[in-house]
């Protein structure tokens, strides 16, 4: 269900500003002119045109994402679409992680991914190329994973030894 939110949010949102402009903004414009950039061995820069000069204003790590759906034959329209798969994963993380790490009921759980799934500004962004899309899930499932290593139990005997 919250695919199908954020498809029809970012169906509304090309369909307000057209086909010509399908990043979404400065932002947008910028992470796809890394990704192409990346892609064409002109290494990590925004520039649209020689002289390639490299930026450190943006973290690599969305511009190579996206950079690896360009390879697969994807535009940036095709790039928000799985960017909208993306939301209705985190839609899902949201609901494990209210079980899991908050100890909420199914309801109470439940109730927090569907409130993700129908706010409709960050299913408006699902549509656009901005890196707080993959930033959102890797936090949920970093913070899942450290709030499990730190309740777990540690072994302090056995393979640990590291004398002689």
């Amino acid at each position: 269900m919250a695919f199908l939110v954020r498809l029809a949010f970012t169906w509304g949102g090309f369909l307000a500003q057209g086909p010509t402009h399908p990043h979404g903004d400065s932002d947008g414009e910028g992470y796809h002119w890394l990704a192409k950039n990346l892609l064409a061995g002109n290494g990590f820069s925004w520039s649209g045109s020689p002289p390639y000069e490299p930026t450190q204003f943006r973290q690599p790590v969305y511009p190579v994402l996206l950079g690896g759906l360009y390879a697969l034959g994807l535009n940036p329209i095709g790039a928000g679409i799985v960017q909208n798969a993306l939301g209705a994963v985190t839609a899902v993380l949201i609901f494990i992680a209210g079980i899991s790490l908050l100890g909420l009921n199914r309801r109470a759980a439940l109730a927090a991914g569907l409130l993700f799934s129908f706010e409709p500004y960050i299913a408006y962004l699902s549509g656009r190329l901005i890196a707080e899309l993959l930033i959102m899930p890797l936090i949920l499932v970093a913070t899942w994973a450290t709030v499990g290593a730190a309740t777990s139990q540690i072994p302090t005997t056995g393979s640990y030894k590291t004398s002689a």
